[in-house]
């Protein structure tokens, strides 16, 4: 059992439910937001590419450009929501003292080191990835606002 601090907090099992609002309302957003973005996302980034929009079954009729790029501002939103929310998890986790005699006696949570790194290699990939989506997809749009600015200089100055 990884013993997670925080879905056993959240629940009850270890202190008060209510000193973890903040995961709760987190798992909501989650639910609520990022859960159907990372579909939608996934959608939009296969949008006119045959091969793969076949082998899901996705009828897809724009063309790559267009079906692409339109949700690069969605994806931009999903891994900065998902990053965030997940870096206090990896803290609480970080901080979660690690299990001796002295928190078996002080009756404190704690987990194992072979219990943390079950944990952080649970969270970590939620903390990593979206990280990358963000930089890339924010990079995508500067280059297409750039593209944009340098199309409209170009019309003014003909």
């Amino acid at each position: 059992m990884s013993k997670d601090p925080l879905i056993g907090g959240a629940v009850g099992y270890f202190g008060q439910p209510e000193n973890y609002v903040w995961f709760k309302s987190f798992l909501v957003l989650e639910a609520i937001f990022q859960l159907p973005v990372f579909f939608l996302g996934m959608r939009g980034l296969l949008k006119g590419n045959e091969r793969f929009t076949s082998i899901l079954g996705i009828n897809c009729r724009a063309k790559r450009d267009t079906g692409s790029r339109s949700i690069y501002v969605l994806i931009l939103i999903y891994g900065a929501s998902t990053t965030t929310t997940t870096l206090p998890c990896l803290a609480v986790v970080l901080a979660t003292p690690l299990t001796n005699a002295e928190t078996i006696a002080a009756n404190l949570i704690s987990i194992t080191s072979t219990q943390r790194l079950l944990l952080l290699s649970s969270y970590v990939p939620f903390f990593l990835i979206p990280l990358l989506m963000t930089a890339d997809m924010a990079f995508r749009i500067l280059d297409i606002m750039k593209a944009g600015i340098r199309a409209k200089d170009a019309v003014k100055n003909q």
